[in-house]
């Protein structure tokens, strides 16, 4: 007999359309807010580009800005991968005043964590995308002349301050300039036999992540 009773029917099984090979990436950074604003203003616009559209190699990004020091990063990082799986972990860690840079550097490479690493801070990354820099600098030089820039290019009114939410889509047009400085800073530091971060002044290896994060950024561009 025919009828439209389900007794007996299979239950069909809930299809998991997420794609294989979908990369899930955790950010820990350091800072609770520059790190965080710049990297979750990424993610929002990688999640609006792919959010119509199927295709295998969307990312899933995760930002975490935890407040604490260079080593303190590392351990959260480790912690995150050991209860969750990710494609990449990638922590954030700036030189500013702590002592632990280069040992902290050392156990994320060693536990086999990314490391975009600044001297002396994440603000460096900024500046890049509107001048070469060379000789020493520290954190108040990084900060005043990011702040001309800022304000020339109508960015910023005022005196940067790290509360500052600065985006992606305020530096993507320079985006290829900062890393094409940031790896003529990396090679002049090869040629003087600079190998250790905390002598590496300046120098910062966050473009390495952005590497990473432009194809999905630029997808339809």
């Amino acid at each position: 007999m025919k009828g439209n009773s389900r007794r007996g029917q299979k239950r069909k099984r809930k299809v998991n359309n997420r794609p294989l090979g979908f990369p899930r990436l955790l950010i820990v950074t350091e800072g609770t807010k520059t790190e965080t604003n710049y990297f979750n203003s990424i993610k929002e616009r990688i999640q609006e580009r792919f959010k119509e559209n199927i295709i295998v190699d969307k990312i899933d990004l995760e930002v975490k800005g935890i407040g604490r020091g260079t080593m303190g990063v590392v351990e959260q990082a480790l912690k995150s991968r050991n209860r969750h799986t990710y494609s990449q972990v990638w922590v954030l860690i700036d030189k500013d005043n702590f002592t632990d840079f280069d040992q902290a550097i050392k156990k994320a490479e060693d536990e086999g964590l990314n490391v975009g690493w600044s001297n002396q801070s994440f603000e460096l990354w900024y500046l890049l995308h509107f001048q070469e820099v060379s000789g020493r600098m520290e954190n108040e030089t990084i900060i005043n002349r990011l702040s001309i820039h800022l304000r020339q290019h109508g960015i910023t009114r005022n005196q940067y301050s790290k509360s500052d939410p600065l985006s992606y889509d305020d530096l993507k047009v320079t985006i290829n300039d900062a890393i094409a400085r940031s790896k003529r800073i990396m090679e002049m530091h090869q040629n003087y036999g600079n190998k250790t971060p905390s002598v590496m002044n300046p120098a910062t290896t966050v473009y390495k992540l952005i590497e990473d994060l432009l194809p999905y950024l630029n997808k339809d561009e």
